[in-house]
């Protein structure tokens, strides 16, 4: 079921796909693994998929192979749920928090986001009367993104916080900042020749 929380919370302003470009140095392990791909079935990422856990344990992010693109590339898709499972970890056990939901938003559109973490607040906290403030005037927005950035920092996960039904406040993966963080940990391994945002880019058939 979809919660009724878009477009409410504000999820247009991320509108990018959680995909990410990647060349693999030609003579690396990981270079040859998408040679021996290519040799034998393009569609067949069976062999990638074994070099995730490498690449997790490198950046911190879950990476899933999603296909090659005519120049070697590996188009990598970025799971969001487990992400945000992160965040509701670290957060759940703050005192502030009186309650957290994973809701599902949509799953049409794979440039918004499908689901988002809902905070609630004790009642006479001031996070609450933060939200219920903010959520009918934009004068407050930015202390709401400082509140969620505050709340979130221990998951390493870039967030965006939103308020949501007067007194909730949603987190969203911040795409964008995911992105370029993802981007700047993959140039530092020496087997990787670049990595970018995944936009326009040509596929093998």
């Amino acid at each position: 079921m979809l919660a009724p929380a878009w477009p409410e919370s504000g999820l247009a302003s991320q509108s990018t796909n959680l995909e990410i470009i990647v060349k693999f140095s030609d003579d690396s392990d990981a270079g040859h693994r998408v040679d021996r791909v290519l040799a034998k079935d393009p569609m067949d990422l069976d062999d990638l998929a074994e070099f995730q856990e490498e690449l997790h344990r490198s950046t911190g992010y879950m990476l899933i192979p999603q296909r090659i693109s005519s120049g070697r590339e590996v188009i990598f898709g970025i799971p969001e749920k487990p992400l945000l499972e992160r965040i509701e970890q670290t957060v759940a056990k703050r005192p502030e928090i009186a309650s957290t939901d994973l809701v599902a938003v949509q799953n049409d559109n794979p440039r918004l986001p499908e689901e988002l973490l809902l905070l609630r607040f004790h009642a006479s906290s001031d996070e609450t009367a933060l939200l219920e403030n903010a959520y009918n005037d934009n004068a407050y927005a930015m202390r709401v993104q400082t509140l969620a950035t505050e709340l979130c920092a221990a998951s390493g996960v870039p967030v965006i916080g939103t308020p949501h039904a007067r007194t909730a406040l949603a987190i969203t993966l911040d795409r964008y900042a995911l992105l370029e963080q993802l981007v700047a940990r993959l140039h530092e391994l020496d087997y990787v020749d670049y990595a970018q945002p995944n936009s326009i880019v040509q596929f093998m058939k």
